[in-house]
């Protein structure tokens, strides 16, 4: 069983999940447009991040601090990726 949860922070989607057998987690997504999705747009992953055990409380808290510490590596990689650009 999979349950996820959303949060936005800043400029940022941060998805917290938990997987029975699989451990808690949260990845760091940035919404960016895309001609071919659907919808025009997508989740570009910047950082995901697993535990084999944690508190909800501490996951999120971790992801923040993440985005709040490291937020130019984060920049980069979306530059890196994306390429600030439409795709």
């Amino acid at each position: 069983m999979v349950t996820e949860s959303f949060q936005e922070y800043k400029d940022y989607i941060i998805r917290l999940r938990a997987v029975t057998g699989g451990g808690f987690g949260y990845a760091i997504i940035k919404k960016v447009k895309s001609k071919t999705s659907p919808n025009g747009i997508k989740n570009l992953y910047l950082r995901k991040q697993t535990f084999d055990f944690i508190e909800p409380s501490a996951l999120l808290f971790k992801a923040k601090s993440y985005i709040d510490n490291f937020e130019d590596v984060l920049i980069k990689k979306y530059n890196e990726t994306y390429g600030g650009g439409e795709q």
